[in-house]
């Protein structure tokens, strides 16, 4: 749904603003129509001009050269006789055609519940050949961190999501270079932008690549959701819980991080001034914010089942929780607007707003990893012997 919407976005504004035709040129022909049958009506179909333009043609292509309409007539039946036959050999085999299918479609939406809820796959769909991964040797893993050190490994081996983020991420970031490498083309063509203008839509650049975070935390998801079996087991280590909330966020936000600076490195290559590189201090508090919302979401839904209630997983609690991972941006944003309207200066405007969104943001997100921190304590630990 996102890539979806951030398409159309895309798709609009280098039409409107550059003149940039990304629609492809058949779905911009009259018979381009018939893709909106029910708006559409066939009245209107038939008595369009082109409709008639086109029965025209083929009359007298008919008439003309009726040697290639014999030869598509002929194709024509030949497939259709093909397809007939094919069906009717495989409706005499006995059984039941779905049926294979069905056991491959329960056995994907049960491994896939069991991944979401943190557990293990099932025995039999385990790899057995995966190498053993030695211990770190260097301290700084120890205690807490090794919590991290256990994601690190668990990233590695899931190569699936790391290829998934990997594409997210270069479809995104190439789609931000083509756009500063648009107006690099117009602007050796005459068609330059005063300096302020250009600086705006760099800066804007800059910004989108933050959208990025969006997109990969669900690929990214070596955190408290892939740990369900064992938080209960969690509350046993001799650590707080703050310390362990933080180990498990440090491994999708320091990997998102990464490919956002890569990003950033990209458009610097592209042209974008250096001067740029201060948006990485509010990289990690959109990281942060985003992770930590689908994390407290998670912990939620742990929390019931570990109550014995039931789990609400219907699609208006998942779109309830992406509209939230949005809305927790908004507080800061619009403090950081109000603030900037107070100064007269433009600068000190762009640097008081920055601030004010940079410490809001920050402690936004230190209420949600305290969130985070309290439903992780209300596991309960059994003491029966």
């Amino acid at each position: 749904m996102m890539l979806a919407s951030c398409a159309v976005l895309a798709i609009f504004y280098l039409r409107v603003a550059w003149d940039l035709k990304l629609v492809p040129i058949f779905l911009g022909k009259p018979v381009a129509q018939m893709l909106f049958y029910p708006a559409v009506n066939l009245n209107e179909l038939a008595a369009a001009p082109w409709v008639s333009e086109w029965g025209k043609r083929w009359v007298e292509a008919s008439f003309l050269g009726g040697t290639s309409i014999f030869i598509s007539g002929l194709y024509l039946t030949f497939f259709l006789v093909a397809a007939i036959i094919s069906l009717a050999l495989l409706l005499r085999f006995d059984g039941d055609l779905f049926e294979p299918a069905l056991a491959s479609s329960s056995h994907a939406a049960e491994r896939r519940t069991r991944l979401q809820r943190g557990e293990g796959v099932a025995a039999g769909a385990m790899v057995t050949s995966t190498v053993s991964v030695s211990l770190p040797r260097h301290t700084w893993f120890c205690g807490v961190r090794a919590i991290i050190w256990k994601n690190l490994v668990i990233a590695r081996r899931s190569r699936r999501e790391l290829f998934m983020a990997g594409a997210f991420a270069t479809v995104w970031i190439g789609f931000l270079a083509a756009l500063k490498f648009v107006l690099y083309r117009y602007s050796h063509q005459g068609g330059g932008l005063p300096e302020e203008q250009v600086r705006d839509f760099d800066m804007a650049l800059v910004g989108m690549l933050a959208f990025l975070a969006f997109l990969l935390q669900r690929s990214l998801s070596f955190d408290f959701r892939r740990d369900g079996r064992h938080l209960v087991g969690f509350r046993t280590l001799p650590t707080g819980g703050l310390g362990l909330a933080l180990a498990e966020l440090a491994v999708p936000v320091g990997l998102c991080l990464a490919l956002q600076t890569i990003g950033v490195l990209v458009l610097i290559a592209f042209g974008v001034h250096w001067r740029f590189l201060f948006v990485l201090i509010g990289f990690p508090a959109v990281a942060l914010g985003l992770n930590g919302v689908w994390n407290l979401h998670y912990l939620l839904a742990a929390t019931r089942r570990a109550g014995g209630k039931a789990e609400s997983a219907s699609p208006v609690t998942l779109l309830m929780v992406v509209a939230l991972s949005f809305l927790i941006f908004y507080p800061a944003g619009w403090l950081a607007i109000e603030a900037g309207r107070r100064v007269s200066s433009q600068e000190a405007s762009i640097a008081l707003g920055v601030g004010v969104w940079l410490v809001t943001q920050y402690a936004i997100d230190f209420l949600v990893v305290a969130l985070i921190v309290r439903l992780f304590q209300r596991f309960e630990v059994a003491t029966d012997a």
